[in-house]
């Protein structure tokens, strides 16, 4: 696969009336044709890729020309499937109230 993903953070959740956190907009830093990606994916993008949706992201950036083949890239279900096992991991490691939600802010 000529795409990696190199990097990613869970950057925004909010809380439920316990104070538990429910994921938002996750991150992920990607490296393309030797070019450097960064990409942001709410987890409304990250439900929809899930069901079969192409992947999209709310904002990217770049300083590459190759942006419109990164997103063509990103379409690739394989791709859609890496990225959203990423954001799972990174949420996994990021919870403080394991179980409650999951990676994509569904109540478990």
């Amino acid at each position: 696969m000529d795409i990696k993903i190199t990097d990613g953070i869970v950057i925004n959740w909010e809380h439920d009336e316990a104070f538990n956190e429910i994921p938002s907009t996750y991150t992920l830093k990607f490296k393309f044709h030797d070019e450097y990606f960064k990409a942001v994916f709410t987890t409304t993008e990250l439900k929809a890729a899930q069901d079969g949706e192409p992947l999209y992201y709310g904002y990217a950036e770049t300083y590459s020309d190759f942006l419109d083949s990164f997103n063509s890239k990103l379409e690739d279900e394989d791709v859609a499937k890496e990225v959203l096992e990423y954001c799972k991991k990174i949420w996994e490691k990021a919870i403080s109230n394991v179980g409650v939600y999951n990676f994509i802010g569904e109540k478990i």
